[in-house]
């Protein structure tokens, strides 16, 4: 998936970057003895790589805190007990967050009703929008909160 976004990404991140530099350079802010080559490569690298940690930050960070206040109205499990992400599909997609989960966080949530006998997981929680052709699901795998986001 990242490479199709650099491929995508490239050309106006460089078209960007050289417009940066052609402005920097006028106004004295960029060193004169830097080939533009080089100076264009740095600003579109840079560029690009805050725009892959942003992204990095809302699939790891933003997107499960926001599914987890929907889903239960607080935090259940922050950022560091994130111990699996997964990503998958490519017209529907699919995401997957697993957390370590305690006992005590356990104890404060309730299973919802087994809607088939073959369910070996405890579901939490679960938000349909036919609308917007989405759910997410929160579950209790052994030790595990396991978030489940999928569109179709």
């Amino acid at each position: 998936m990242e490479g199709l976004a650099l491929f995508y990404l490239t050309p106006p991140a460089a078209l960007f970057a050289w417009l940066a530099v052609i402005v920097a350079r006028k106004l004295r802010l960029m060193p004169s003895g830097v080939p533009t080559a080089l100076s264009i490569c740095l600003v579109a690298s840079t560029m690009l790589g805050g725009v892959f940690l942003l992204v990095t930050v809302d699939a790891l960070i933003l997107s499960p805190a926001h599914f987890q206040n929907r889903l239960f109205g607080r935090q259940i499990a922050g950022p560091l007990s994130l111990k699996h992400y997964e990503f998958y599909g490519f017209q529907d997609v699919g995401q997957s967050w697993t957390f370590a989960y305690t006992d005590a966080q356990r104890r404060t949530l309730r299973c919802l009703p087994r809607r088939d006998v073959l369910d070996r997981a405890c579901v939490l929680a679960e938000i349909y929008d036919q609308k917007e052709e989405w759910s997410v699901t929160a579950s209790v795998e052994a030790d595990r909160l396991v978030l489940e986001y999928n569109t179709w």
